[in-house]
C-alpha cells in the first residue's frame, strides 16, 4: 500500500518511535506498540454520517497528518506503508470476529508480514481482547502472554488460523 504522502520519519514522529529502524521482527514489534498505543481505534466519521476514505493518502492525512484514529482498514493501512517503506513484504488477510460462537463475515482486516523467513500476525486495529506484538503464524497452539493477556493461535485447514484471547481462564 503506497501513498505519495506517505513519510516514514512523520510516521515515527506520529507515534513516538525515536529508534534506528531496520526491516527486523524488533522494530516491527516496537512499530506496532507504539502505533497501538499512540493512534486509537475510532469511529467518529461514521457517527457524523462522513463516509470513511480507504485512499491511501486519506489515511495518512487523517491519522498522521490530522493525529486522529481510524478502523482496522486505516490502522493496519498506515502500518503496512510503515512496512513497505521499511522494505518488508506483507499480505492483507481476511479476518472473522468471533466474540460468541456465530460464523460471521470476514469484515476485519488484519497483515501478515514476512520477516527473516518467517510468517508474522500483525493486528493494529481490533481493539479489546487483541494482540499487541506480531505472532509467529507456526507458533500452532503456543500459550503466548502479552501484558497481562494470554492468546492462542490454531492452524486451522490449509490457509487458515484462528487466534483466541483466554478471558477469565476460557
Amino acid at each position: 500500500m503506497k501513498a505519495d504522502n506517505f513519510s516514514l520519519s512523520a510516521y515515527f514522529a506520529r507515534i513516538g518511535y525515536q529508534g534506528a529502524p531496520s526491516a527486523d521482527i524488533g522494530t516491527v514489534s516496537e512499530l506496532m506498540r507504539r502505533q497501538l498505543f499512540t493512534v486509537p481505534f475510532e469511529n467518529l466519521d461514521v457517527q457524523a454520517g462522513k463516509i470513511v476514505s480507504l485512499v491511501p493518502e486519506a489515511i495518512v492525512e487523517k491519522i498522521v497528518g490530522r493525529r486522529r484514529g481510524g478502523y482496522c482498514y486505516e490502522v493496519n493501512g498506515l502500518f503496512a506503508m510503515a512496512l513497505e517503506a521499511l522494505g518488508i513484504n506483507y499480505q492483507f488477510v481476511a479476518a472473522r470476529p468471533m466474540l460468541c460462537p456465530v460464523k460471521r463475515p470476514k469484515t476485519h482486516m488484519a497483515i501478515v508480514a514476512s520477516i527473516d523467513g518467517e510468517k508474522w500476525l500483525c493486528d493494529l486495529g481490533f481493539g479489546s481482547y487483541g494482540i499487541r506484538a506480531p505472532m509467529r503464524l507456526d507458533a500452532d497452539q503456543v500459550e503466548i502472554r502479552q501484558d497481562e493477556d494470554i492468546f492462542v493461535l490454531k492452524k486451522e485447514g490449509d490457509a487458515g488460523h484462528l487466534l483466541q484471547a483466554l478471558v477469565d481462564g476460557e
